[in-house]
């Protein structure tokens, strides 16, 4: 497959651009190349860095007993305390029918500097995280550009208009309001006196007054200052220069020059914002990884409050982002060609690193989790399995146009994985899935302290089974309720506490769990066998049984699969993958013959 993939890989190409930093000392002056880039771009592939994943507080930990209504309310609970650090957009355009990709990539920091009462946090994890990947907490302090969504935006005004609203903009504006209002009617007053006396000199007109400002201010405070300062005397027009405050006089009718102020006091709130709103105008197509909690963040902090239900917050979403596809549900749809490869699991970083093996579509200094660095990822990885995806239906390694590719994963598009959560994805135009998670577990515990016992056995569980693989919850009495993610762990999981000496199983074995635990044996650390452990972004790896500690193999014999069963389906799904790769008629009929071969001696075993 490498072969076929360098085909079409190694055509498409792009003008070698970095990725460019934006901060509010350049958004100004490249705003409007963002917006040319924008309105001739293919698609945008995007990535989020935040100053926090998940909440400590237990009732808001993510959990195997999560229904997607739970999990939303988790997450918009976390999205609204952690606010996002860099947004990384890449800007894909398809040139000469697909062949190649122009791409511009744009790293945005991002700092809201109005809180409006919202109290933010962060987490440790996440602070060490991004310093550990190179992140500048200083740069995202001094230089980040604000956002705003409609109704943040709405409720910032109507604070604004009240009598002192300017201290929404900091606790030093109102004061140095007051100071310089006094000094401009003083000023004004005497200057207009004194050129009233001049003949043939008009009443209003009078030299430039300027006045020193120790203070120094931010953009969006310079913005508004200027527009409260409009309405104190009429007949004026201020501007800062550096820390001096021109006054000079205005014929220029008021209410055209309060609409302009007004104008720029909401386009420095708004900032980045502007940008997400001009891609929602343009109908771009969206591509992400793992990508719910980043499209959250995007509608929660740059288009409007995100609303209290899941279904509401599906239907907004598909008013705003009509087509959203994301990298890790087209990787599942791939996974038998994937793990050919040895890729096994479809984090971002895993993706990158096979198709870099096979073509680098951009090359940078910075490493992942820069969000520019990681949304060009996103949208190179999406052309590579958009075009695995083409070749399921049509065996082709010519470069397809860039519409073909769209038609293509169109069946798999507004889908969003969501890790720890039993269906497969959340459905942005529909409804979900069933959940693929088996039934619960009871247990009761013997004699034992009921929360010593509880915490004894979470902590067992951990050890034995690996963090991401089981949950519990207490149900009522002595009961235990046992979550596991997937037929096998379920199977090992019941096996081991139907004889525990502290646990008395009330569970009637599951029937399906447990035949599906012995059909998946073998495949049982491949991703659709397994729900990940969330990353940083949320991304998952997939937990294989390589990551559970080494206590497993202590009670291996008790619990291990059939051996037999291991060995049919090892046959099954081996020779299905190379049936599928063998190239000629001649070598399938051998492999054909082999499998059979095979699979008489495993009958021969059974059998005696």
């Amino acid at each position: 497959m490498k072969r076929v993939l360098h085909g079409f890989l190694c055509r498409v190409r792009e003008r070698n651009r970095s990725c460019m930093e934006i901060t509010c000392n350049n958004f100004k002056e490249k705003h409007g190349y963002i917006e040319t880039v924008i309105r001739n771009a293919s698609f945008a592939a995007i990535d989020l860095e935040f100053l926090g994943l998940e909440d400590e507080e237990v009732d808001m930990k993510c959990s195997l007993f999560d229904s997607t209504q739970e999990r939303y309310e988790k997450s918009l609970h976390s999205v609204r305390r952690f606010p996002p650090a860099q947004l990384g957009v890449a800007f894909f355009t398809a040139l000469d029918d697909g062949e190649r990709y122009k791409v511009d990539v744009f790293t945005f920091y991002l700092f809201q500097s109005i809180s409006m009462g919202r109290d933010y946090s962060f987490s440790i994890a996440s602070l060490s995280f991004l310093s550990e990947h190179g992140f500048n907490f200083n740069k995202l302090t001094r230089e980040g550009i604000s956002h705003m969504n409609l109704d943040e935006l709405q409720r910032v005004l109507e604070r604004f208009h009240q009598p002192n609203g300017i201290e929404i903009f900091g606790a030093q504006m109102p004061p140095l309001f007051h100071h310089l209002t006094r000094i401009i009617r003083s000023e004004v007053a005497k200057l207009r006196r004194g050129s009233a006396g001049s003949e043939g000199a008009p009443q209003h007109t009078f030299p430039g007054l300027p006045i020193a400002i120790s203070q120094k201010l931010n953009d969006l405070q310079r913005a508004a200052l200027l527009y409260k300062l409009h309405g104190c005397t009429p007949g004026i027009r201020c501007e800062l220069q550096d820390q001096i405050l021109m006054v000079y006089p205005s014929s220029e009718p008021p209410r055209d020059i309060k609409k302009r102020l007004f104008e720029r006091v909401c386009a420095e709130m708004s900032g980045v914002s502007d940008v997400v709103m001009a891609i929602i105008e343009r109908k771009l197509p969206i591509i992400g990884h793992n990508s719910f909690r980043d499209l959250l963040y995007i509608y929660e902090y740059c288009i409007a409050d995100l609303p209290d239900t899941l279904e509401e917050f599906k239907r907004l979403a598909m008013s705003v982002f009509p087509f959203v596809a994301d990298t890790k549900i087209l990787a599942e749809e791939c996974k038998n060609r994937l793990s050919v490869h040895g890729v096994m699991n479809y984090r971002l970083e895993s993706l990158n690193a096979f198709f870099e093996s096979c073509f680098v579509l951009l090359r940078t200094t910075k490493s992942m989790h820069d969000a520019g660095v990681d949304a060009v990822s996103t949208g190179q990885s999406f052309l590579r399995l958009a075009h695995l995806v083409s070749m399921e239906e049509r065996d082709t390694s010519i470069c397809l146009p860039f519409k073909t590719l769209l038609y293509s994963v169109r069946p798999h598009a507004n889908r969003l994985p969501v890790p720890l959560l039993g269906v497969p994805f959340i459905n942005l135009i529909g409804v979900e899935p069933p959940s693929r998670n088996p039934e619960m577990i009871i247990l009761e515990m013997i004699a034992i302290d009921d929360e010593a016992g509880l915490n004894a056995l979470r902590k067992e569980l951990r050890g034995k089974f690996g963090r991401w693989r089981c949950d519990v919850r207490r149900h009522e009495d002595n009961r235990i309720h046992v979550a596991t993610n997937t037929d096998t762990t379920y199977w090992r999981v019941f096996k081991y506490y139907s004889v525990h000496p502290h646990y008395r199983m009330l569970s009637v074995p599951s029937s399906t769990a447990i035949s599906s635990s012995d059909s998946n044996s073998f495949s049982s650390s491949s991703p659709e066998g397994s729900i990940g452990r969330p990353d940083h972004h949320g991304s998952s790896a997939s937990v294989d049984s390589t990551s559970e500690d080494s206590s497993d193999s202590e009670m291996s014999s008790s619990i291990e699969a059939p051996r037999d069963i291991i060995d049919s389906n090892v046959v099954a799904r081996a020779s299905e993958l190379i049936f599928d790769l063998t190239p000629t008629p001649a070598i399938k009929w051998l492999v054909a013959l082999g499998t059979c071969v095979v699979a008489a001696n495993v009958l021969g075993r059974q059998m005696g």
